[in-house]
């Protein structure tokens, strides 16, 4: 579900893998083992794309279907 969602909101940013890794400072290669799951996301990555796309933590680990940050 994380990886889906991480995708999911990446797409519908019309973001490519390059883009957001860019503004991630990743590497695209990286970025792509990430949404694959052949590399463990660093959690430290993963507060990153939640702040870049302004959702909850909770959001993209599928723990609730709401994106709004919790402020």
């Amino acid at each position: 579900m994380l990886l889906k969602r991480i995708n999911d909101i990446r797409i519908d940013n019309d973001l490519s893998i390059a883009q957001l890794a860019r503004e991630l400072n990743v590497s695209p290669r990286s970025l792509q083992y990430y949404l694959k799951g052949q590399y463990e996301l660093p959690v430290s990555l993963l507060l990153s794309i939640a702040d870049y796309f302004d959702v909850s933590v909770d959001y993209l680990l599928g723990r609730t279907d709401n994106k709004s940050i919790n402020k």
